[in-house]
């Protein structure tokens, strides 16, 4: 067996938002082993900040209008969902962001006044345009940690203030992942995997971070295995709840990327720019919700039902 002191970690590309790294020599099966758990929890389990609800001056739902002001609620509040947020401290349970301007002009990232632990990530988003020199916007953002998407039913209390808007969050940083497995050779040996991982970020973390989150996550799920812990077993009593079925078709639905779908090309760009990256991102969509996504007209809508049909994930 190869030791894993041979292997080595290059990087081949990297930015802000993308990084390609290989991983080499790997024993016979191995690439497939770890790209497989990387990419899963890459995708899933890093934990990134979003936006889940908002409350604007002058503006008591999400389909009221604001004098002076271009886009309507509704949609400046798609925008708003689109903010990318790092947030350097984990140990926190809501922070509120700012936003006020007036006159004509528009209304950017940027203008979001935050505190020193939170950044936003793509400062040149234009949140909504102001039209008139009596135009007024002043909103307060209120940004959680999490894991990701949760849609805004899960996250709305039971007695909200008036004019608070609860938003869809999709919180994870990580957009893409994927990998490729191709031959190396060490020495006389010939039969090794190359491991080769790319992986797209928002702009809120750095790609080589995220897979070293990533990497730290799975190791302590594996120390609690292989550490020096006690083991203890239980009898089971009979009067005990039988353990819950896993839904063997939503788990699977998670690994399968919206690219991968037989989708037109236009549907699949809509539902990438709405954060909807899996088909279980997708499955999770009700038609009011995918009505809300922009480019997406009812002929997509019926293509999306009808694959979700087939798939086994609607009825």
């Amino acid at each position: 067996m190869l030791s894993p002191n041979k292997i080595k970690l290059e990087k081949q590309e990297e930015s802000k938002t993308k990084g390609i790294y290989s991983l080499a020599p790997l024993p016979k099966g191995y690439g497939h082993t770890l790209g497989n758990s990387f990419r899963r929890v890459l995708l899933s389990s890093i934990m990134g900040a979003a936006v889940t609800k908002v409350k604007m001056k002058n503006a008591t739902h999400e389909f009221s209008v604001i004098n002076g002001i271009k886009e309507d609620v509704f949609n400046i509040l798609l925008n708003i969902k689109n903010l990318n947020i790092a947030i350097e401290s984990e140990d926190f349970d809501e922070v509120k962001l700012t936003v006020s301007k007036k006159g004509v002009g528009e209304v950017k990232g940027s203008d979001i006044k935050t505190p020193s632990n939170v950044r936003i990530a793509n400062p040149d988003l234009v949140i909504c345009n102001l039209t008139s020199k009596d135009a007024d916007f002043e909103a307060e953002l209120y940004v959680k940690n999490g894991y990701g998407y949760i849609p805004s039913e899960e996250q709305a209390e039971e007695t909200a203030e008036v004019g608070l808007m609860h938003l869809d969050s999709a919180f994870s940083p990580v957009t893409f992942a994927n990998y490729t497995v191709s031959t190396a050779r060490l020495g006389g040996e010939t039969e090794l995997d190359k491991l080769t991982l790319e992986i797209h970020t928002n702009g809120s973390i750095l790609p080589f971070s995220a897979l070293q989150k990533c990497s730290a996550l799975l190791r302590d799920f594996y120390t609690v295995i292989s550490g020096d812990l006690e083991v203890v077993t239980e009898e089971v009593s009979s009067n005990e709840p039988e353990p819950e079925e896993v839904d063997e078709k939503a788990e699977k639905a998670k690994e399968i990327m919206v690219d991968e779908l037989n989708l037109p090309t236009r549907t699949i760009n809509a539902l990438k720019k709405h954060k909807i990256n899996t088909l279980s991102d997708l499955a999770q969509m009700d038609e009011d919700r995918l009505l809300s996504v922009r480019n997406l007209g009812e002929k997509s809508i019926e293509e999306i039902k009808k694959l979700l049909k087939k798939e086994g994930l609607s009825e």
